[in-house]
């Protein structure tokens, strides 16, 4: 029977599901994943900037390096609170374990050929850490198919003298001629990738205590993001890591196959190799489409006893069709009675700015929580009951604000016949839909100003007050306007 779909509401109460400890690694057992002795799926997002963000803050101003900094963590903080809170079990993030070459600004953990920068482990290890007290698992990319900040497979080929570049980069698979095609066979280039993996695993998070090899809350290390490989010789460059990762680093996690199998089918040569446990779809096309293709892609899979999931799915697209997509994925079984799609993550989510607002992205699927249309929060709602449907679970009809604002300004006061104009912003409140401004002479007693007049995507914000008001505060409030936390008060500078 199809799982019956509701609304989530969201109200305030005094606090939000407990955070909890990972407990066991994922494991396969054939077609299904398994947690603990029973079968166990999964729904997330994809948030791939967890490790190194290049994308420029609402109040920062870029220097001549552009935006590329590590993200702070009140932001990996607010991202984990705020999937966590929502009921989200998996995140793919592609800066945790993709992190070489020249345009990261120095910053990636493989920044040339000849060192690693090893300060760029902390955000890795804060975020695992986050993951690891929120009960999320984590999907990490060894690499990347594309010319992107965090690096990818080109950079390697790069580092030793093959001019795998931007050009020789397309969506079909390099051949002979394609320097691109080093990466792959040439003995030399695998073993320095080989050696990046051995650093990257066998390296010890402080927060944890615990090498990356070790985690639990690593559901699955991928061998690329949307490689563009295809037939034996990329399938045995695949197995030749996967082992690798496996049997000789001695990794406790599940492998993906990150060969780009959406738009060239599912490769014969990917479901043979031995140490491969998942293959993953990512799903770009109308619903109607994504629906055929799952059903496609999912059943040639299982039946050669390996997990489906899909890896990326743009949620925000104003397309018809997504309940059925959602559902299909939900109720659709295997021939032996299994749920065919193991796992899901929409791309992509950003989490609220250092400063105010949320940090944008430049492309049509980001969502932000909450989000800033009508439609965008339709989506996301809908991703909220898809996750709990996934996993088994009663969707709640409560969860919480659960961190409190941070006025950061009250600035460029200028005033004019006993009323004055200030502008205002502050730091997001996790889960907050809304909220009040109040306003203070003394900063004892408080009056509310506007109350829930205001949202992040608004900071900051120009209001207009009384010559006599010295000080501010905000409070934040749940979506259907229960009141959260208030924050410190900030006195309005000139």
């Amino acid at each position: 029977m199809m799982a019956q779909r509701v609304l989530l509401l969201i109200v305030a109460v005094s606090g939000i599901s407990a955070a909890v400890n990972v407990t066991g690694f994922v494991q396969r057992n054939g077609s299904v994943l398994m947690l603990n002795g029973q079968v166990w799926r999964f729904s997330g997002c994809n948030a791939y900037w967890l490790g190194l963000d290049e994308n420029c803050q609402p109040g920062n101003q870029p220097d001549t390096g552009g935006c590329m900094a590590y993200p702070s963590k009140y932001r990996i903080e607010d991202t984990f609170d705020t999937l966590h809170g929502l009921g989200f079990n998996a995140i793919r993030s592609h800066s945790l374990g993709d992190s070489s070459g020249t345009l990261s600004a120095g910053l990636a953990l493989r920044p040339n050929n000849q060192t690693y920068n090893y300060e760029a482990f902390d955000t890795i290890d804060y975020a695992i850490y986050q993951a690891h007290t929120h009960g999320i698992r984590l999907v990490i990319p060894f690499t990347d198919n594309w010319f992107f900040y965090e690096g990818g497979y080109h950079n390697f080929a790069q580092f030793h003298g093959f001019n795998c570049s931007y050009r020789a980069l397309t969506s079909v698979v390099p051949d002979e001629s394609n320097p691109c095609y080093q990466f792959f066979v040439n003995p030399v280039v695998i073993n320095d990738f080989k050696d990046y993996i051995r650093v990257l695993l066998t390296h010890v998070n402080p927060y944890t205590g615990l090498s990356l090899k070790d985690e639990p809350a690593v559901l699955a290390w991928e061998t690329g993001n949307e490689l563009h490989i295809e037939g034996p010789v990329f399938s045995n460059w695949t197995e030749h890591i996967a082992s690798y990762v496996k049997e000789e680093l001695g990794a406790k996690q599940l492998i993906m196959d990150g060969r780009n199998q959406g738009t060239m089918g599912i490769d014969p040569t990917a479901l043979a190799n031995p140490s491969v446990d998942i293959i993953s779809e990512h799903y770009y096309v109308p619903w109607d489409k994504a629906i055929s293709n799952i059903l496609t892609h999912g059943n040639t899979t299982t039946a050669a006893n390996k997990v489906f999931v899909i890896g990326e799915y743009g949620a925000a697209t104003n397309q018809p069709g997504f309940t059925a997509y959602l559902s299909l994925i939900e109720s659709t079984k295997q021939a032996n009675g299994q749920p065919l799609v193991a796992g899901d993550m929409w791309w992509s989510f950003f989490s609220h700015g250092d400063n105010y607002g949320f940090v944008p992205h430049g492309d049509s699927y980001t969502l932000h929580y909450p989000s800033d249309n009508a439609l965008r929060q339709s989506k996301f709602d809908a991703t909220v009951n898809h996750t709990y449907v996934m996993q088994g679970r009663p969707i709640p009809q409560q969860a919480a604000v659960v961190s409190r604002p941070a006025v950061i300004t009250a600035t460029n006061r200028s005033c004019a016949r006993g009323t004055c104009t200030v502008g205002i912003a502050w730091r997001g409140a996790t889960l907050a839909f809304r909220y009040s401004l109040e306003t203070s002479t003394d900063d004892v007693t408080y009056t509310t100003s506007c109350k829930q007049c205001y949202t992040d995507h608004q900071t900051p914000v120009t209001v207009t007050l009384s010559e006599e008001v010295e000080y501010v505060r905000v409070t934040a409030y749940s979506r259907d306007g229960v009141q959260g936390p208030t924050s410190t008060s900030v006195a309005i500078a000139s």
